[in-house]
């Protein structure tokens, strides 16, 4: 049961920013231990793996990793706008979205999935998350005088990332459409777009709420030339996705202009990386969780800018190459700044112990760099063998490679049960003999 630490009623609706990392905890849990399931389902032997079926795991886990990266988010957008504005978000958007993350998998189990990339849920799924995108976009513009006086940058960040996020999951539903103008490059180009929109969204929004984590000042507006050039490279980057696909040339043109203007932002980062470090305001704990953010930003970077290249675009595509930049780039950035706010925004920092956050972090990082390694050298070898030799040849090489597969799965699924057990302790949620117990926040 859900109650106060000193045995006091039962609380029938606590602070909703708890609740939802607690839900992205769980969520990012779950996607690891199917995520390490479809790694053992590559490399066992069939008669050991027959239970497993791969286009069940492979939904379920993009399903339940994007859907603890919305919780997470959520959770940060809601602890900032009780802190800055005093008001919380209204429980029905809490229940509603806790219902898409427990029946989008039912209806995933039952055969009901679309077969689309990261958008695997049904139509009436879907649905339901609409409302609360819907809400968490108003209640951000709604509250743009307090939080623009807090940080005029992080606001411009959490309000235009939560309009990317709604109109991505909205476009990601224009399929809808394809018996009236059904064309497949168009409904490929439509997919990519709203892919790359929602993580885009995504990204923006916790980039934002690190601004109102990390930094005790005020942070100014940027020239708005700047503005102007994220938003190209944000919403045209999408035409990368495949070179040789049938889309206009302009697109793929204006696709390796945005994918390069990325620089930008790798030199950016790395000198925050560098700069990276503990302040008097911040807990210790939290340094080693920023530089890996930034760390694993500068990679996601500087691979999406490599992989963006048409002659190299042209070996990477359709490989493990692609799988380990979306994987690093999802739990490198997106959950470790979960992590990061989780802790930042601690109910509890008292139970939070900064040498498990330390191991967390470092398991992390190792696994993360060997999947790197096993699913980089796996893909090479399948983009370039490909070319010129038959599929027999070097499928052997790419099994034996991937044996590493669930070793380095299995150890990063160590190090996200480390990093989610610590944000559930840093929330206020125990677990002990007398059932679970949710600290109220301090806000």
């Amino acid at each position: 049961m859900m109650e106060k630490l000193s045995g006091g009623p039962f609380i029938p609706m606590p602070n909703p920013a708890p609740v939802y990392i607690i839900l992205s905890a769980i969520g990012f849990v779950f996607a690891a231990v199917i995520g390490l399931q479809g790694a053992l389902k590559l490399v066992l032997p069939p008669e050991m793996t027959s239970w497993m079926a791969f286009e069940l795991l492979r939904p379920m886990h993009t399903f339940l990793a994007m859907g603890a990266v919305l919780a997470g988010l959520f959770g940060l957008v809601e602890a900032i706008l009780v802190k800055h504005t005093g008001k919380q978000g209204h429980p029905a958007f809490l229940i509603l979205f806790a219902t898409f993350l427990l029946v989008g998998p039912a209806a995933l189990m039952m055969g009901q999935g679309t077969g689309r990339e990261y958008f695997p849920a049904p139509l009436w799924v879907s649905a339901i998350l609409l409302p609360v995108l819907f809400s968490q976009a108003w209640r951000l513009m709604s509250a743009h005088k307090m939080l623009t006086e807090r940080s005029p940058e992080g606001f411009w960040l959490l309000g235009f990332g939560a309009l990317f996020i709604l109109l991505a999951w909205m476009e990601s539903h224009l399929r809808l459409l394809e018996p009236l103008l059904y064309s497949f490059t168009r409904d490929l180009s439509v997919q990519w777009h709203a892919i790359d929109t929602m993580f885009a969204g995504m990204n923006t929004v916790l980039f934002g709420t690190v601004m109102f984590m990390m930094s005790a000042r005020p942070k100014p507006l940027r020239p708005w030339v700047l503005f102007a050039i994220s938003g190209f490279s944000v919403l045209l980057t999408f035409g990368h996705h495949h070179y040789v696909s049938a889309q206009p040339g302009m697109i793929k043109t204006l696709a390796v202009i945005a994918s390069m203007v990325a620089i930008l932002s790798l030199v950016r980062h790395f000198i925050a990386w560098r700069k990276a470090q503990g302040t008097s305001t911040n807990p210790s704990y939290l340094e080693p969780v920023l530089r890996s953010v930034e760390f694993w930003v500068i990679i996601s970077v500087l691979s999406g800018v490599i992989f963006a290249i048409p002659q190299i675009n042209l070996i990477t595509h359709g490989t493990y190459l692609t799988l380990i930049h979306a994987m690093g780039s999802m739990i490198g950035v997106n959950f470790l700044i979960i992590v990061l706010g989780a802790l930042a925004f601690s109910v509890s920092p008292e139970t939070v112990r900064g040498e498990r956050i330390q191991l967390g972090v470092r398991l992390t990082n190792w696994s993360l760099g060997g999947l790197w390694l096993v699913l980089g050298a796996s893909g090479l070898v399948r983009g370039i063998m490909r070319i010129e030799h038959e599929y027999f040849e070097f499928q052997p090489i790419r099994e034996a490679i991937l044996v590493g597969f669930p070793v380095a799965g299995l150890v990063l699924s160590a190090g996200i049960w480390i990093l989610c057990l610590e944000a559930l302790r840093a929330q206020g949620l125990v677990l002990d003999r007398h059932g679970i117990k949710l600290r109220q926040s301090a806000h």
